[in-house]
């Protein structure tokens, strides 16, 4: 379980609906993504992306899946969104 100073500042005090499901989302993507499950993991992050189209790492591990998957212009578009979404929130 996470400890509520571990979470982001916009995410405290939250518990259940989206976030729950955003979480569990992610989880089952990255051990997909660790068994070499790409296409249940491109599902899961295409997913959680609908409800989070900021998270830029999210949508860098759904570069990679494409990829793998063997969709280079899809994973192309993905990586090139996680780089600016990247950029924005550093800057």
């Amino acid at each position: 379980m996470t400890n509520e100073e571990d979470r982001p500042a916009g995410c405290r005090g939250r518990t259940g609906g989206v976030l729950a499901e955003g979480e569990k989302l992610l989880e089952r993507a990255e051990g997909s993504l660790a068994r070499g499950e790409y296409r249940a993991a491109m599902i899961d992050l295409q997913n959680y992306l609908s409800d989070h189209p900021e998270n830029a790492a999210a949508r860098a591990q759904l570069g990679i899946a494409l990829l793998e998957l063997g969709d280079v212009n899809g994973a192309e578009a993905e990586i090139r969104k996680a780089a600016s979404w990247a950029r924005a929130t550093t800057s």
